[in-house]
């Protein structure tokens, strides 16, 4: 249960975060002045590479190298 707990927890906030960033869009690309372009490829970019980044290391622990392949 506290497994699942803390799972339900990180998703909830991972949610959240991106959320923000759609709320927030029209103010950031105001302030920064980014075209629809430009904001497009710094949300989406900067996600995918945030993700990438994270799962670099876990394809390189032991562990996922005893796993079988999914």
């Amino acid at each position: 249960m506290v497994v699942l707990a803390m799972l339900v927890l990180v998703y909830t906030f991972n949610f959240i975060d991106r959320q923000i960033v759609g709320i927030l869009a029209v103010p950031i690309k105001a302030d920064l002045g980014l075209s629809d372009t430009q904001l497009g490829l710094m949300g989406g970019l900067a996600f995918a590479l945030f993700y990438t980044a994270l799962g670099i290391p876990s394809r390189c622990s032991p562990i996922a190298a005893t796993a079988p392949p999914s």
